[in-house]
């Protein structure tokens, strides 16, 4: 799938011309993927048996995770985030809203009006920002195959509750990087805890390798545990 959606789309403007020969880079038979613990300034906003679960679950990894710190800089990802999704979301639905604004949820009214109230100046200050932060991610990203993290505060939720806090998504929104949450760990009332892989900016072929062999080569008290919870 991933070899079939990559390379470039004539009618994607911001498509990348390179075709990257993903599936070339996963498999068995390969090296064991660079990996490094990331706790980030959002670390504390997770449940302590979240963040014990990926701390026992990195040290008893066969390969060595190396423990890496964001900068404080990265404490702006999420209002940053926050500028630019309610700019783009009042960009885009701003027509709709002059039309039909009687027809949407309050939920989205709130979020327009917010974007609509921004000045010229929050909006490029909030891209300037992002733009030093992904050169730093890429800087500290690019020496690892995937960056280990929680995918969320806790446990998954249950449906009614929605899907949760999303902070631990907001960084890489942000600054551009591939990640994928991979369920192999379990909480306290035995549902899945998700360990989040992050790769570099454009390092996706990377990223699939390392989440294919911690899904094969994981520690193995973490993957019975969740498998138990599935069946």
């Amino acid at each position: 799938m991933v070899d079939v959606i990559s390379g470039r789309d004539d009618a994607d403007e911001v498509s990348l011309d390179e075709v990257p020969p993903l599936i070339s880079r996963i498999g068995a038979g390969r090296p064991p993927p660079r990996l490094a613990l990331v706790r980030g300034p959002y670390w504390t906003r997770a449940a302590k048996r979240t963040r014990e679960e990926i701390e026992s679950f990195a040290a008893r990894s066969p390969t060595p995770v190396a423990t890496v710190e964001l900068p404080a800089e990265f404490e702006a990802a999420e209002p940053t985030l926050d500028v630019l999704l309610r700019a783009g979301v009042a960009q885009s639905l701003k027509a709709d809203f002059e039309r039909g604004r009687d027809q949407m949820a309050e939920s989205v009214i709130r979020i327009i009006e917010r974007g609509l109230a921004l000045s010229a100046v929050e909006v490029l200050d909030a891209m300037a920002r992002r733009d030093r932060l992904r050169q730093l991610f890429h800087e500290i990203a690019t020496p690892y195959d995937a960056l280990l993290t929680p995918a969320a505060i806790g446990e998954a939720p249950p449906a009614e509750e929605g899907t949760g806090d999303p902070i631990f998504a907001a960084t890489w929104t942000l600054v551009g990087a591939p990640a994928l949450s991979l369920p192999l760990l379990a909480g306290e009332a035995g549902l899945p805890v998700g360990l989040q892989a992050v790769g570099a900016p454009r390092g996706d072929g990377a990223l699939l390798h390392a989440a294919g062999w911690l899904t094969r080569e994981a520690p193995i008290g973490a993957v019975k545990r969740a498998a138990f919870t599935y069946r």
